[in-house]
């Protein structure tokens, strides 16, 4: 009886872990500044319309200042605090900004979408360095192949620098394998 119960208890758990590895694959990855804003914006009544907001050419300084007005980023970790500043500092002004969905690509959505085309998740994602030595790798092959703006590199850079490295057992197995065999 009780070696049957463990045995539930273990199929429920690994069930669990699988529903939410396929719900969000990318769970493990820190929030990019994109999804940042616009979870803050969900729940300040003080905040600009984004529209508005997207308009302002503003340092991640100043970012932070005008957020710290309306109180909000007391639910931030200071990573998300600095992440969602730089994001906002590199990215914006930007046009034709209406809605969370019509944001520039955050750095974690650029991780997703292009990194994991040659290698595996493990590679940025457990790597620390700083800005400029991420930024140095749109300059080696392939990467200076990928196709994205000097706006999206130093977004890319910025968020790497923030929120990596994390430990390779946070990534879930089947990101650690790559395309590329590294």
């Amino acid at each position: 009886m009780k070696k049957a119960v463990v045995v539930l208890v273990s199929v429920a758990v690994m069930a669990t872990a699988i529903t939410a590895l396929a719900q969000d694959p990318f769970g493990f990855m820190p929030k990019g500044g994109a999804e940042l804003l616009a979870e803050v914006l969900a729940g300040c009544a003080r905040c600009e319309k984004l529209s508005d907001l997207a308009a302002r050419k503003r340092t991640a300084e100043e970012w932070r200042r005008y957020f710290d007005q309306t109180g909000v980023l007391s639910k931030l970790s200071a990573k998300e605090v600095e992440t969602l500043t730089r994001y906002l500092a590199v990215n914006f002004p930007a046009r034709n900004i209406q809605d969370a969905r019509s944001l520039p690509r955050s750095g974690r959505a650029i991780v997703i979408q292009y990194c994991g085309l040659c290698h595996s998740m493990a590679v940025p994602m457990t790597q620390a360095r700083d800005p400029a030595q991420w930024q140095g790798f749109k300059q080696r092959p392939p990467h200076e192949m990928v196709g994205l703006s000097s706006t999206e590199w130093e977004e890319l850079a910025n968020y790497l620098a923030i929120n990596a490295p994390i430990p390779v057992d946070r990534i879930p197995e089947q990101l650690r394998q790559g395309a590329g065999g590294y």
